[in-house]
């Protein structure tokens, strides 16, 4: 048993330190940001990007959208490739679960087209953990891993735009030279 629990702990660090569920406004994930403009459509895509050297490796994700306005319409499509859906990201949040093991630097998760009924004002979106979680530990986006089968591990959330031109900002751990250092200690 203690394998087991031991053998699921260390497989968790290596998703969490190597991706994060980013806001993109391209379906490549180069366009963090972009104008809206009242009554004009425009999409959003949610996708795991890389962040760390390796591919990434997940069967699925939890997590949700907050900071979209509510007057916005939103279509959300699920990528065709997932194999269950539940929930809605920009509501309570979703869960995505693939077939099979997805590698990758990029892996899309869902794309959203926004009709906004009101005004565009300068919008943060970001990516944050279901509410309610799924479970206590996991008060944050998360991942699924491949291997322990479908083991949970939180992951960064990124951030988009509209209105807002800052550039990108895709979730990643900030650490401190004394942080690293202490891992060699």
């Amino acid at each position: 048993m203690w394998r087991v629990v031991a053998m699921t702990f260390l497989a968790l660090p290596a998703i969490a330190s190597a991706a994060s569920i980013g806001v993109f406004f391209s379906p490549d994930g180069q366009a963090c940001d972009t104008e809206a403009t009242q009554f004009v459509p425009f999409h959003m895509y949610l996708a795991v990007v890389l962040g760390a050297p390796g591919p990434v490796e997940c069967m699925g994700a939890e997590f949700r959208v907050r900071g979209h306005d509510p007057s916005w319409l939103g279509v959300v499509t699920p990528n065709p490739a997932a194999s269950v859906v539940v929930g809605n990201p920009l509501a309570e949040g979703c869960n995505i679960v693939f077939p099979a093991c997805q590698a990758g630097s990029f892996l899309s998760l869902y794309t959203i087209e926004f009709i906004p009924l009101t005004p565009v004002p300068p919008t943060r979106i970001v990516i944050d953990h279901r509410d309610p979680p799924s479970g206590p530990s996991f008060s944050c986006p998360l991942l699924y891993a491949c291997e322990p089968f479908l083991a949970k591990a939180c992951v960064q959330g990124g951030e988009g735009f509209v209105n807002l031109p800052t550039g990108c900002n895709v979730g990643t751990a900030v650490m401190t030279w004394s942080s690293v250092k202490r891992l060699y200690d």
